[in-house]
């Protein structure tokens, strides 16, 4: 993106010893073949020394890191491999340099580049094809780069790591290991093949040229240096490889023509030991199988009674329909809907939240049980909450890690956008997460908040087309079909984010970014904020590309103010395209593994909590690969 990341303390995180700890006992627990099984047990018989020394030379600035053994290993293609093994020591530093670079390069990728990233693998890259082929591709240009690793210019590559890290001591860090070698005669080219810290620079490095393809309207998805460039016309094919070619010339890097190809989808497509063709059918989204599920109720006259252990609904000329108490987590009632005393008593009994919402969207409230809470967590909480250092920190997270996950949406969907227009927004994003940055009170924090979601509605605008009429963000009342969506779903989503933060013990109304007022559950609308791309606005978009619900399908009051709302058999395939969203599986960029984007707000909540009363706090946000 062009931002330089501010990053305070990451030489303060390298030295610490217990990362340095977690990186040995990730070494000894995978049990890397490439190291000597006598130098294991060496350095672990004195393994506590060894850290603390490690640390120390971190620490003052004498730590450099020694050379690097070679190692030959055989390649499934034919041939060999020479790899570059650092001692235990060196990779135990490289692993935690690694791990604490890694979100401020990650958080500049391409949606399409899966290698070397948590959560993401060969699998997530090659569902990106089939995804391309269900829009309408039929060919796609596949080769990969001759001798990656040992061609990156290592002098390009220290300046954009000089630009990408903002902690000079860190940058130092790295430096020595691009150049371990020998320091005054370094090589002008070549990662170690062998590091731990080589693959994310290499990712690094070679976004420049996934960047300024997308600037041309290519979509690139490369594992590592495995690339394939979905294309619609296969005619285009000879215009996209040279622009595949000159983009990794610019780097210094050449195209392994032997590799090089043009595939159909009807032929099938060869992409990482997977072969595409027509007839394979598309993977399917991966979802969570939740134990308890959420009930929405819209029928205007339905009734909910307590029938022994499970809810009853009756519907006005409907065959009533009974779920178990205790297989539901919530209740969403949406308009006119009756409520008997013994389902209530039955709900709260079972621990399950009754929410309230107007058809049109509005957020009346809830009833919960014995809601347990913790109130020296609160007692820390408010204190917080009149900590401007805090306020301010979490604040730029939040907002930052928004206008990511927009940037993230509006990248994944480009193919459909006025391209320029999209470059000019992706450049105003840029700009913004800059003067973010460097922001030092909550109303600027809010102003660059307030520019960026103009330049990103503008561009959601542009994707949606000409039929659905949407132009800007308009709330009260929502006037168009697109407006409408977004407000009914982000109440679906406000509602969701409360019972967040009350299941990890926060107090909702007591917030950081939003002021405080009487009566706002602010804290919620704080939180829910890194989560309105990724659930209600992709939701939306799917179901404007997929046509499953058309501006026909609402209902326009005119009045003063227009006002547009959900018809009734739209809002039941609306809630049905949410809650399949909210159960859609993505990978979290730090528990590195697969988790709903519901149990993702829940997990939010909590890591919210334990900043509270943290020290040294720390909030990490959503960032959506």
């Amino acid at each position: 993106m062009g931002a330089t990341i501010c990053s305070m303390n990451l030489i303060d995180e390298i030295c610490d010893e217990q990362n340095l700890l977690r990186s040995w006992l990730h070494i000894r627990g995978v049990g890397e073949a490439q190291l000597p099984q006598k130098d294991v047990n060496r350095f672990e018989s004195s393994v506590a020394r060894n850290l603390a020394s490690i640390a120390q030379r971190l620490r003052d600035g004498t730590w450099v890191p020694g050379p690097v053994s070679k190692l030959r290993i055989p390649k499934e293609s034919g041939g060999h491999r020479t790899l570059g093994v650092p001692s235990i020591g060196d990779r135990i530093v490289e692993r935690v340099i690694a791990s604490v670079i890694d979100d401020a390069v990650d958080e500049r990728l391409s949606p399409w580049c899966f290698a070397y990233r948590r959560g993401l693998s060969t699998t997530d890259a090659i569902a990106a094809l089939y995804e391309a082929r269900d829009d309408g591709c039929s060919a796609v240009v596949r080769t990969d780069i001759r001798d990656c690793f040992d061609s990156i210019p290592l002098q390009r590559l220290d300046e954009i790591v000089t630009t990408t890290i903002a902690d000079a001591a860190v940058v130092r860090l790295i430096r020595a290991v691009l150049y371990r070698s020998a320091p005054d005669e370094a090589p002008a080219v070549g990662l170690v093949q062998g590091s731990p810290l080589s693959p994310v620079l290499c990712n690094l490095y070679l976004n420049l040229a996934d960047q300024q393809l997308l600037r041309l309207g290519m979509q690139v998805v490369r594992y590592a240096d495995d690339i394939a460039v979905p294309i619609a016309d296969s005619n285009d094919a000879p215009r996209v490889l040279e622009a595949v070619r000159a983009a990794y010339a610019d780097l210094g890097l050449l195209v392994s023509e032997p590799k090089t190809e043009v595939a159909t989808f009807e032929r099938g497509v060869h992409f990482l030991g997977a072969t595409i063709g027509l007839r394979e059918q598309t993977p399917q989204i991966s979802m969570h199988a939740p134990l308890e599920s959420t009930l929405y109720v819209a029928t205007p006259g339905a009734l909910l009674r307590r029938k022994g252990k499970r809810i009853r609904i009756e519907r006005p000329d409907e065959k009533p329909m009974s779920v178990p108490f205790a297989r539901t987590r919530q209740v969403v009632i949406l308009g006119r809907v009756g409520l008997t005393t013994p389902f209530l008593q039955m709900a709260m009994q079972s621990q399950i939240e009754i929410v309230f919402i107007s058809d049109r969207g509005n957020y009346f409230g809830r009833m919960d049980g014995l809601v347990s809470s913790d109130p020296f967590l609160r007692e820390s909480q408010y204190k917080r909450m009149r900590d401007e250092a805090f306020c301010d920190s979490v604040s730029r997270a939040m907002i930052k890690a928004k206008i990511l996950n927009q940037r993230r949406l509006l990248v994944h969907l480009t193919r459909r956008a006025n391209r320029a227009r999209l470059s000019a927004t992706l450049q105003g994003q840029a700009e913004i997460v800059r003067r973010l940055a460097i922001a030092e009170t909550r109303p600027e924090v809010m102003g660059c908040e307030g520019i960026a979601a103009r330049l990103y509605f503008q561009a959601f605008g542009d994707m949606c087309g000409s039929d659905w009429n949407f132009h800007t963000r308009q709330r009260r009342p929502p006037p168009d079909p697109v407006n409408s969506m977004l407000s009914f779903g982000y109440s679906i989503l406000f509602q969701e984010v409360v019972s967040a933060c009350l299941a990890a013990g926060l107090d909702p109304y007591a917030s950081f970014l939003h002021k405080p007022r009487v009566g706002r559950q602010g804290l919620a609308l704080d939180l829910m904020e890194e989560f309105r791309p990724c659930v209600v606005d992709s939701t939306v978009m799917r179901i404007i590309r997929t046509k499953m619900l058309t501006p026909l399908d609402f209902v326009v009051e005119q009045g003063a103010k227009p006002s547009c709302r959900l018809g009734a058999p739209a809002r039941k395939r609306f809630l049905e395209a949410l809650e399949i969203r909210f159960i859609t599986e993505f990978a979290h960029p730090y528990l590195g593994r697969r988790i709903s984007w519901r149990q993702a707000i829940g997990t939010q909540a909590k890591l919210l909590a334990r900043e509270v009363t943290n020290d040294k706090p720390n909030y990490r946000p959503v960032i959506w690969k």
